[in-house]
């Protein structure tokens, strides 16, 4: 199989194995690894779990996971109004290089429209984590297993098994590298062709991983293959935050999720200008409110000032005034013009009425004592003592001024 993979070496006989058994007998049941016939995503809150398991392969079959199928998933998800963040629930040991930078870069784009991050639920290695880079975020449980981040091309040969057989193969090609590699046997030239083309797919997958990931320690440490548990992955930086399991992933994926205005408004125009214009509605609603509160409490203090210095009697008439008024339809503002002018009116002719009042009582006071008393302001001589009556007649008449 001269395929190219993205798997961990000893992982890479047994799944190449059970990929050859799922393609000559589409209904065998892999111990271990899920059969899927299909692989949408499931809504947790406002994130979208898609699950990668198994081999990554090209199409969708009975084994693995499709790249057509998590590409599917991943482009509902970013359509799905209700969804504000993606996480890739993976376990899995990589799979197929052809297609994997493709869906990668996809994941990578997804990120700039909706918060995306990785979970690696056992092990995410090879292939399986190149697309678990791409997000910019990897939670893992402290016994996930993550990295294999390289390359790996199988020749087999079958030149003895033919031979035992008495099969014959004749190859007639064109172009000198045509039958590289078939029957199992390599030259030197033929093994190096072979090395230069992992090695540049090699390079594209470190280049990948440390920009998405960005990382800062030297690719030496995380890029040569290494198996490595989640907490000295954490320490390079190819795992982001250590968590408990899966739901504790979804919910620190969920508290993280902030969508800005901008955001919002790129994703769901209409919602932004309904929200706008409910608030507008509220915001109205909420002034007329306070504005009327504020009129009626002017207007009650008011009242409350009149009964005081008019009495109960010219309070009484003009709420009932205002009442009608009330009754006419005039609005709050209209009604807190008028009622200056009606309190100014009566509280002046029950001054008129209280003044009169205060002359005779000044003038029987006046009698009674023989003393003349002034009906305008008075001047208090500390030398002199003056009737207590006369002072407390005297301090009203000025309090009514």
């Amino acid at each position: 199989m001269t395929e190219l993979w993205a798997l961990p070496f000893e992982m890479a006989e047994q799944v190449l194995s059970d990929l050859a058994l799922a393609k000559t007998n589409p209904q065998a049941q892999i111990e271990g690894l899920p059969n899927r016939t299909a692989c949408g995503y499931e809504l947790v809150g406002a994130v979208a779990i898609i699950p990668v398991s198994g081999p990554i392969v090209r199409e969708h079959g009975f084994y693995g996971t499709s790249q057509d199928v998590v590409a599917s998933s991943l482009k509902a998800a970013l359509a799905d109004p209700s969804v504000r963040a993606i996480l890739f629930d993976i376990n899995s040991p990589g799979g197929v290089v052809a297609g994997t930078k493709e869906l990668a870069d996809a994941i990578a784009e997804a990120r700039t429209k909706k918060r995306c991050a990785a979970y690696a639920n056992g092990l995410c290695a090879s292939a399986a984590y190149w697309l678990a880079s791409s997000t910019g975020t990897v939670y893992a449980p402290l016994t996930a297993t993550v990295g294999s981040i390289g390359v790996i091309m199988t020749i087999t040969n079958y030149a003895k098994f033919e031979e035992k057989l008495g099969i014959t193969t004749v190859t007639i090609s064109g172009g000198k590298w045509k039958t590289a590699g078939l029957g199992g046997e390599l030259t030197d030239e033929e093994r190096q062709y072979f090395q230069e083309r992992i090695n540049t797919l090699h390079r594209i997958f470190k280049a990948d991983v440390s920009r998405h990931m960005g990382l800062t320690a030297g690719p030496d440490l995380w890029g040569e293959a290494q198996l490595l548990l989640a907490q000295p992955a954490q320490e390079l930086g190819i795992v982001t935050d250590i968590v408990r399991d899966r739901d504790a992933a979804i919910r620190k994926l969920a508290v993280e999720v902030q969508m800005t205005r901008e955001e919002l408004a790129v994703q769901s125009p209409e919602l932004v200008d309904a929200l706008l214009a409910e608030g507008r509605l509220k915001a109205e609603a909420e002034n007329k409110t306070n504005t009327v509160k504020a009129v009626n409490d002017a207007v009650a203090g008011a009242l409350a000032v009149v009964k005081a210095v008019a009495g109960d009697e010219i309070a009484s008439r003009i709420e009932t005034t205002l009442n009608t008024l009330r009754a006419t339809g005039m609005n709050a503002e209209q009604i807190a013009t008028v009622a200056p002018l009606l309190a100014k009116a009566d509280v002046h002719e029950s001054k008129t009425v209280e003044a009169k009042s205060r002359e005779d009582i000044l003038a029987g006071l006046a009698n009674a004592h023989k003393q003349p008393v002034a009906t305008g302001p008075v001047t208090i001589h500390r030398s002199s003592a003056k009737n207590p009556l006369v002072a407390d007649a005297e301090r009203r008449a000025q309090e009514v001024k």
